[in-house]
């Protein structure tokens, strides 16, 4: 096997790491730098100033664990048939799963879900790497220098997007190398693991899951990637902290807010397609043509702003910059969307009808958002232990499920449950004060004192 030359890189999670060539030359394109100018946690950098880490380096950290983890499954297991040309598919849809996000992430995938386009950050990271090494002439290395064939780039795109596992053709004899980079079967990828590690260290916080003992003991068992017994403690370690941000990050009330008002105000101009950063093209246009939407970043939002004569876009846009934001008048836990959706819309009635008796300017329905967010483990309502693979020390290749009892009797009695968060939208502040005493008075968390 030729020696391959590796380029060196620092980085703040994993410190000095390798990447190959050919990885080096995708970064090195416009296209995967456009990462730098989208933050990973969206408009999380907005209220937590470490947030400040980027697409960048979050793709970079998933070609270096991908890596890692296959490298340790070929040296453990011969018998997997692992190539090279495997090892390197792999790598390459950890770096480019997340071509394809939008301004502030996963913001820009929640606005054109209230567009009528079918749309994913999946489906547009698949033809961002099409359009990136087609044009940079990289495909062709690929194939005369590396002899990837049409299977091999079928098989990253389906690394990148997963189809169902009877559609999963570029490698039907290795279904276990789908379950490296974006895992659907049991939600434990390397994609997360950069993701949690990463944000916990720029975030100040410890991260209760070591990925560094999940790839030291990860085995295929009977086609899928298993885990030792005794690393159960630490798989729901990874679940628990998933957890812990989305309720405590990924949802902050403020953050919340400021991606609300970010959707709001594209949204209420997108007909009329203004033009971003001079390019003569709407964003709308530009999701269905790569080389403008390499130009669709984070950036867009900040002076000079693109061209619109929507005066509420506008508004919103120096709103946000002069944090005057939309209010969260209240938050409520309930154990399920439903009970969530009809107590937060009664409470939003009996709210306007409370403010408008109170004071002379009236207030509408529309000024009121209820934001419904669903925290659980990753498996829904079950706990995701049920679902894990274990093997154990005296046989290593026979696979087994583990009773969540045999992990601890101090997990969760539920794994799901439903946060109701109340914003109002208005920049008047008496609407504001009444709106929120009368919502904290409907939502009281305290119990009446025991008779």
């Amino acid at each position: 096997m030729a020696v391959v030359h590796k380029q060196v890189f620092n980085d703040s999670v994993h410190g000095h790491i390798e990447l190959h060539p050919l990885l080096v030359k995708i970064v090195d394109t416009p296209e995967f730098q456009r990462l730098r100018n989208i933050k990973q946690l969206g408009a999380g950098y907005y209220v937590f100033p470490g947030a400040s880490h980027n697409r960048f380096e979050h793709s970079i950290g998933v070609a270096h664990l991908a890596g890692k983890l296959v490298q340790r499954l070929r040296s453990c297991q011969e018998e997997l048939r692992i190539d090279d040309k495997d090892e390197l598919c792999v790598q390459i849809a950890g770096l480019c799963h997340d071509l394809g996000h939008g301004p502030f992430s996963h913001v820009f995938e929640r606005l054109m879900k209230k567009l009528p386009y079918q749309w994913q950050h999946e489906g547009a990271s698949v033809r961002m790497f099409y359009h990136l090494i087609t044009r940079h002439g990289i495909r062709a290395e690929m194939e005369n220098k590396y002899k990837f064939e049409n299977q091999d780039f079928k098989f990253i795109r389906e690394l990148i997007n997963p189809p169902a596992p009877k559609d999963r053709a570029g490698r039907p004899d290795k279904l276990f190398l789908y379950e490296i980079v974006a895992n659907k079967t049991t939600g434990i990828d390397v994609a997360k693991m950069d993701c949690f590690a990463r944000d916990c260290h720029h975030l100040g916080m410890k991260c209760s899951f070591s990925h560094e003992r999940y790839l030291m003991f990860v085995r295929v068992c009977d086609g899928h990637l298993c885990m030792r017994d005794k690393e159960a403690r630490n798989m729901f370690n990874l679940f628990h902290t998933r957890n812990y941000l989305y309720n405590n990050i990924y949802h902050h009330p403020v953050k919340k807010a400021i991606e609300l008002m970010i959707v709001d105000a594209l949204f209420s101009c997108y007909e009329e397609q203004p033009d971003i950063n001079r390019l003569h093209i709407n964003f709308i246009e530009a999701v269905n043509n790569m080389e403008f939407y390499t130009k669709l970043t984070d950036d867009t939002f900040q002076p000079p702003l693109p061209t619109t004569s929507n005066e509420n876009f506008q508004r919103i846009i120096e709103r946000i910059h002069n944090r005057e934001l939309y209010r969260c008048i209240g938050e409520k836990v309930f154990p399920s969307k439903e009970d969530a959706e009809n107590n937060s819309q009664q409470t939003i009635l009996e709210t306007i009808n409370n403010v408008n008796s109170a004071l002379d300017t009236p207030v509408s329905e529309q000024e009121f958002h209820a934001e419904f967010i669903t925290l659980d483990y990753g498996m829904n309502t079950s706990n995701p232990i049920k679902f894990l693979w274990f093997y154990t020390k005296d046989q290593r290749n026979i696979v087994r499920r583990m009773n969540p009892d045999q992990v601890s009797y101090l997990l969760p009695q539920r794994f799901s449950e439903t946060k109701a968060m109340l914003f109002c939208k208005t920049e008047n502040a008496e609407v504001i004060r009444h709106a929120r005493d009368h919502v904290s008075h409907l939502w009281a968390p305290w119990q009446d004192e025991a008779a």
